[in-house]
């Protein structure tokens, strides 16, 4: 079987090719262009407070940090949504505010985000020789998927879940490289869940394409010029959210936490049921595309708590990883810097400066077969720091929503400069609980190959420096370094978008969810059967990992 080789992507926009926006004096709620200026109180009481479309060019990383902090305010909107009609989904209810949302208990009506359009529901799987399902557009959740170790040529059986919930967790690893567990929980094996979902911009956009788009004929999310004060919601947004099942929370809070009712799936990938049960968010990614960052804004916001202590050592959450052979590409340098302020997303520190710290990334050959605890890096900057600290004041002081904070910000893509160099701010931009692994995700640069069926027990990084277009020794051969190439120039970008630059390069915009166009859909990571034995449970995980990785290649073609 063909190998999985994923190339990862990332398209540069020169600043002064970026256009101009307009000036204002902060931002109204009314869907037009931040200054990307501190955030108002008035903000956080609003009444249908708006995303704004568009970022002032050529933003500051404090500019940046208060555009991602609107993101945030505008998707945590209540909606007037409910389970028995969708009508209202993805617009903010025009009567109420950020601030009631503010309450830890499961509310009646999905917030903005939980609202938008789930990836089974904008990308659905239909057979070739079936029927497209109606436009998921302001009805109550319906979720396609295909069944079985392949979907070649769209010939798998159809899975449909009806009555589900808003926050669908369908998918359970980190992108084939690991899964996450708190181990020191109430179910030690019971892993993190993930879902993703877009807004109804990039759903309009996708629906009408009835066949798969690749580069050179690849697609191309909206993002029109915005001027002055637009209500209507204009740019692409994707979110991806992290999350914990409640029953399960052990040495930690749960009503410092914002919980939902979700639905998730137990049972194997030919046959899974779905389930109920409380989850509480640990982490959210907002991305956006806009006319003047077009290959999007990466941003993500971590939980305070996401990460367990005990007498000052992490002990949650675990990385398990899926392969058991760690390999780099030739010349790839065995040490990395970052630049940052702070390793710890907490309430209340100020004060330090931005300095670089030199990390040793993991030795090539065995990597550890066993659970082992996350790693937190100094990547955080003073200034996202402080916008941090200085929205958390305007909260109300038993808001939830002050336990969660913004991780960093990436908008401009660049390149790692060399080996002496220092990588510019939020270069290795990564959430603690949805880009955990060293070097696959948390440290990562240049081109990986996963495990996958052919190989599954060897994971390549290439991450030799600019200019050097050596490839990578050993079972997988890795792709040379750079992950994009604009005319003579080469750059190497890391961090989110540097991963997404991956769907960019085969045509999809900066979006893994581009893939599942046209029929091509996805399939439910299910959470293993509680009856399994913990050998059983591993090798089950393991060649789900492993048929993802593949599946993301077929779909590639």
């Amino acid at each position: 079987m063909k190998q999985t080789s994923i190339r990862i992507l990332s398209v540069s926009i020169l600043s002064a090719a970026l256009a101009a926006g307009s000036a204002y004096a902060g931002y109204n709620g009314k869907g037009g262009v931040d200054d990307g200026s501190a955030i108002t109180a008035s903000e956080l009481t609003l009444n249908g407070y708006q995303f704004p479309n568009e970022l002032v060019a050529n933003a500051s990383q404090t500019q940046l940090a208060n555009h991602a902090w609107r993101l945030f305010i505008a998707a945590n909107q209540p909606t007037t949504a409910t389970l028995q009609s969708g009508a209202g989904r993805t617009k903010p209810d025009a009567t109420r505010n950020f601030n009631d949302t503010d309450g830890y208990q499961p509310q009646a009506n999905p917030t903005v985000w939980q609202s938008f359009y789930h990836r089974a529901e904008a990308f659905p799987y239909y057979k070739a020789d079936g029927t497209k399902p109606n436009s998921p557009a302001n009805q109550t959740p319906t979720y396609y998927y295909y069944l079985g170790e392949s979907n070649n040529n769209r010939t798998a059986t159809q899975k449909v879940i009806t009555g589900a919930n808003y926050v669908n967790l369908d998918e359970n690893n980190q992108v084939s490289q690991n899964m996450l567990y708190y181990s020191h929980g109430n179910d030690p094996d019971f892993p993190v869940l993930f879902m993703a979902k877009v807004n109804d911009v990039e759903l309009n956009y996708v629906w009408d394409i009835n066949a798969p788009r690749f580069a050179p004929s690849s697609l191309e999310f909206p993002h029109p010029v915005v001027t002055g004060d637009q209500a209507s919601t204009v740019s692409t947004i994707e979110v991806k959210s992290a999350w914990r099942r409640v029953s399960d929370m052990k040495n930690v809070d749960p009503t410092k936490f914002h919980q939902v009712e979700a639905t998730y799936y137990m049972g194997n990938a030919e046959d899974y049921a779905p389930v109920t049960d409380k989850f509480a968010l640990i982490a959210l990614h907002i991305i956006q595309k806009t006319n003047n960052y077009q290959t999007f804004i990466f941003t993500t916001f971590e939980h305070v708590d996401a990460v367990v202590t005990s007498e000052g050592k992490i002990i949650d959450p675990e990385i398990d990883l899926s392969y058991t052979t760690l390999a780099y590409g030739d010349d790839s340098p065995a040490q990395t810097n970052a630049y940052g302020a702070y390793s710890v997303n907490a309430s209340g520190q100020s004060g330090a400066a931005n300095v670089r710290t030199d990390y040793t990334l993991p030795a090539a050959g065995a990597a550890d077969d066993s659970r082992f605890p996350v790693k937190r890096l100094k990547t955080i900057s003073a200034e996202v720091n402080d916008v941090n600290n200085q929205v958390a004041a305007l909260m109300p002081a038993d808001s939830v929503w002050r336990n969660y904070r913004l991780k960093g910000v990436q908008a401009v893509p660049t390149s790692y400069p060399d080996n002496n160099g220092t990588v510019p701010l939020d270069y290795y931009l990564a959430n603690i609980v949805v880009e955990s692994s060293q070097p696959g995700l948390q440290l990562f640069t240049g081109t990986v190959v996963n495990p996958n069926e052919s190989n599954q027990e060897t994971f390549t990084n290439n991450r030799a420096l600019p200019g050097n277009d050596k490839g990578a020794a050993g079972p997988n051969v890795s792709p040379a370094p750079q992950n994009n190439t604009i005319g003579a120039a080469k750059w190497t970008m890391g961090g989110c978008m540097g991963c997404h630059g991956n769907a960019q390069v085969a045509g999809q915009d900066m979006s893994f969810l581009g893939f599942g166009i046209g029929g091509n859909g996805f399939f439910v990571d299910p959470v293993a059967s509680s009856d399994l034995t913990q050998k059983e449970r591993e090798a089950y995980y393991d060649d789900l990992m492993n048929r993802k990785a593949t599946s993301l290649q077929q779909s590639m073609k």
